[in-house]
C-alpha cells in the first residue's frame, strides 16, 4: 500500500499488508515504517484518508507529490 504524510507529500512510502489484516494492522505498519517521523504518536491515533479524487479514479504518487487533495 502506498502512503503518504499529509503535509510532506514528497515522502511517499509503502507498506505490505495481507488482505485478511485488520486496518490497526495497517496502522502499526504505518508507524514502523515512519517511526523517526512518528515517535510521539500511537499507531492508534493515526487517521487514514482513502487517496481517491472526485472523479473516482486513485491518486497516483505524483498526484501526491505534486501535492494533489
Amino acid at each position: 500500500i502506498s502512503c503518504s504524510i499529509v503535509g510532506v507529500p514528497e515522502d511517499v512510502f509503502s507498506v505490505q499488508l495481507n488482505e485478511n489484516e485488520s486496518v490497526h494492522d495497517l496502522k502499526t505498519a504505518i508507524s514502523a515504517e515512519k517511526q523517526d517521523d512518528l515517535k510521539n504518536v500511537a499507531a492508534y491515533r493515526l487517521r487514514l484518508f482513502l487517496a481517491k479524487k472526485d472523479d473516482g479514479e486513485w491518486l497516483t504518487i505524483n498526484d501526491v507529490k505534486n501535492g494533489a487533495r
